[in-house]
């Protein structure tokens, strides 16, 4: 799995959607990829290394075809080896782990609350 990110350098518009999107058609070319586009790159993901690195090659030639003679990217790789891993399964790991602080602060928050009101029923202060 991989997050990547590609720019041309040197051209005279601000904007460079057109040339992420050729970066993107040649990517999904790369047979074993998958691809999803965030607003700030795009995540791939791949039974190996090799598929990953043939589609930054391949997003920087179709740049170069373009006529762009300048590329920066940035490549981000998380290569775990010890059990296969999905842009899905990944997403939803954190989304449990957030539903497990969400039901953990509800938790306190109830205890907070009936805490407070036994404190008010002690005392017969208003909390």
């Amino acid at each position: 799995m991989a997050e990547f990110s590609i720019a041309p350098l040197g051209h005279r518009e601000t904007s460079i959607g057109r040339y992420v999107a050729a970066a993107i058609a040649a990517m999904k070319e790369v047979k074993g990829l998958e691809c999803q586009i965030t607003p700030m790159g795009t995540v791939m993901e791949a039974d190996n290394l090799e598929t990953i690195l043939e589609a930054v090659k391949v997003a920087h030639e179709a740049l170069i075809a373009k006529g762009i003679l300048r590329v920066e990217s940035t490549l981000r790789i998380d290569d775990r080896r010890d059990k296969p891993r999905t842009m899905k399964d990944k997403v939803d790991a954190v989304k449990k782990y957030m539903k497990r602080n969400l039901r953990h602060a509800c938790i306190c928050a109830r205890v907070s609350m009936e805490l407070c009101l036994s404190l008010q029923r002690l005392t017969h202060v208003a909390v």
